[in-house]
């Protein structure tokens, strides 16, 4: 807006005050207006110029962004849904218990080969921080001290796709409550 006001009304403002008369007889007053206005159209078009290459570059960027793996199936197969059933009153108990029907629902479809939940898209850019302490160690200066997390429902990794390397998936027991148990 700034950019449309200052390159493109002070030229045409220039424009209707000039004085033809000293123009034609080579007056040095209209050459300094037309140097201004020359000067003004030079940067107007060096910043477009940038604004074009940048944009060409972001461009590219992204689209190189689109070809790397996520490390889980096509996204074409899977469906992302957005549910919040603490934004409609429901307590936590409500929430849970509505979140356990809707995976027994959508896991009754035949066409679903696998459902999971979470609380974070995957590659969001938001997500649940926790700082970490690790007695005897000392964080060095830049030094990541948290982590970033995501709460997953049973079926979770099944429903992307994920290969589990080591270890197994989650459970049901997984719970707040429940213990640590070891991947045997």
């Amino acid at each position: 807006m700034a950019a449309t006001l200052l390159f493109g009304l002070v030229p045409a403002l220039q424009a209707t005050r000039a004085d033809m008369v000293s123009a034609v007889k080579g007056d040095t007053g209209a050459r300094t207006r037309s140097r201004a206005s020359s000067a003004l159209v030079v940067v107007q078009m060096a910043l477009s110029l940038l604004l074009l290459i940048s944009s060409g570059l972001f461009l590219r960027s992204l689209q190189g962004a689109t070809r790397i793996d996520p490390g889980f199936d096509d996204p074409a197969h899977l469906v992302l849904a957005s549910v919040g059933p603490g934004l409609q009153g429901y307590d936590e108990t409500r929430s849970g218990a509505f979140l356990d029907r809707l995976l027994e629902d959508v896991a009754a479809l035949s066409e679903v080969r696998a459902v999971g939940l979470s609380d974070r898209v995957p590659l969001g850019l938001s997500g649940w921080g926790r700082s970490v302490e690790i007695p005897g160690y000392e964080f060095s200066e830049g030094e990541l001290q948290s982590l970033s997390y995501a709460r997953v429902s049973e079926g979770y990794l099944e429903a992307l796709g994920v290969s589990l390397v080591e270890g197994r998936t989650f459970s049901r027991q997984d719970d707040a409550p429940s213990p640590p148990r070891s991947s045997s």
